[in-house]
């Protein structure tokens, strides 16, 4: 677990340890709130 500004973060070998699937993503980076469709307002 790494301590950021944004709060605590799973690291993979956490994941690991708790019998969790690795997640393809960087577990650090937030979701947008938006999906991304590619239109331009």
């Amino acid at each position: 677990m790494q301590r950021t500004p944004r709060g605590r973060v799973l690291t993979p070998q956490a994941f690991r340890h708790m019998g969790l699937a690795v997640p393809r993503t960087d577990p650090s980076r937030q979701p947008g709130l938006f999906p991304d469709d590619g239109a331009d307002a």
